[in-house]
């Protein structure tokens, strides 16, 4: 279970950022939720589906980096099998909290289970005078970022609810093997629904800056074959 803290200079002076254990911390992450700004270069790497919360409801743009729960495909022999890392996980451990007396900020926090952290190895998050070291600086603005797309990356969902384009999308796989099954519980874009949009709708999806992300995401699909071929090299 994640304990994740605020962080604060006095408290957690001694910290550490040990880079050489972030396979580690997500090597039983299957999926990975990803922004729109990221598409282009998820899609051509990794599957990627939407996923419905079940306590909130709330449906997550995510990357597949399995076929099973706790399977991290992408990551053999130490090493990471693609050429872009979502942004999500080069952020790990870190993250923002909301400031107890302004609405309008966000505090930076740290999961202090993680095994990127620690106080024997890595790099420091404060310096002796308790300012924070660029490696900090740099977590923190790559946090910032990650939250301002989250916010864009909604509302690309919430259009595509509103438009009747998600659908619950079953994904048919054959290891090389012979051995078939389903991975279920995804939600994908309903390309049937899409080509019957009206030009109106079709225009609002363009002006928004969506109509590139939809195809992102539909030719993306292709990429379960990667998936399949990691899955036969383990």
């Amino acid at each position: 279970m994640a304990n994740v803290q605020v962080l604060d200079k006095d408290k957690h002076r001694q910290l550490r950022y040990n880079n050489g254990q972030l396979f580690s911390a997500i090597a039983k992450s299957h999926v990975v939720q990803i922004t729109v700004f990221e598409l282009a270069k998820v899609a051509a790497e990794y599957p990627i589906a939407f996923i419905k919360d079940r306590s909130t409801g709330q449906f997550h743009l995510v990357a597949l980096l399995g076929l099973q729960p706790q399977e991290n495909l992408f990551i053999q022999d130490e090493q990471w099998l693609a050429n872009y890392i979502p942004l999500q996980i080069r952020a790990t451990p870190f993250g923002l909290s909301p400031h107890p007396n302004d609405e309008n900020k966000h505090l930076l926090c740290v999961d202090l289970d993680s095994p990127l952290i620690g106080e024997s190895t890595g790099d420091a998050l404060f310096d002796e005078e308790g300012n924070q070291t660029n490696l900090l600086v740099e977590k923190s603005e790559s946090i910032s970022q990650l939250r301002e797309q989250s916010a864009i990356s909604q509302k690309f969902i919430n259009i595509l609810i509103k438009k009747d384009l998600l659908s619950p999308q079953s994904l048919s796989i054959k290891q090389q093997d012979g051995e078939e099954y389903s991975l279920t519980g995804l939600y994908a874009i309903n390309e049937a629904n899409l080509n019957q949009l009206s030009a109106e709708s079709f225009l609002e999806l363009r002006q928004l800056g969506f109509i590139s992300s939809i195809y992102a995401c539909l030719f993306s699909l292709s990429r379960v074959e990667t998936l399949v071929r990691l899955k036969a090299k383990q």
